[in-house]
């Protein structure tokens, strides 16, 4: 099973509280909110050993918001789908 958390952060601090990609993700979150929990992805592994199942496995991978940096390539056609995803929404939020 797969979850994800939509939490647009950088490691470099370039993704402030004002970004454009930050409000979105902030916005998101948000919307879901009685709907459904956003933030279930970080407490999924208690949630499902609660309800029984056995020997789950919690892994959280940072997803870059561009291509992988050189020589680190993992997931590149997930992190190439996460890329252009970001693209549009930072086009859609910048121009409305």
């Amino acid at each position: 099973m797969i979850e994800c958390y939509f939490m647009c952060q950088s490691n470099n601090g370039s993704i402030t509280e004002s970004h454009p990609l930050r409000r979105w993700s902030d916005s998101y979150i948000r919307s879901l909110e009685g709907i459904k929990d956003p933030r279930a992805p970080l407490r999924l592994q208690a949630l499902l050993t609660a309800a029984g199942f056995v020997e789950v496995e919690h892994r959280m991978i940072q997803m870059p918001l561009s291509g992988w940096p050189e020589g680190t390539a993992k997931l590149p056609s997930t992190s190439m789908a996460t890329y252009a995803c970001i693209q549009s929404i930072t086009h859609v939020m910048l121009t409305s």
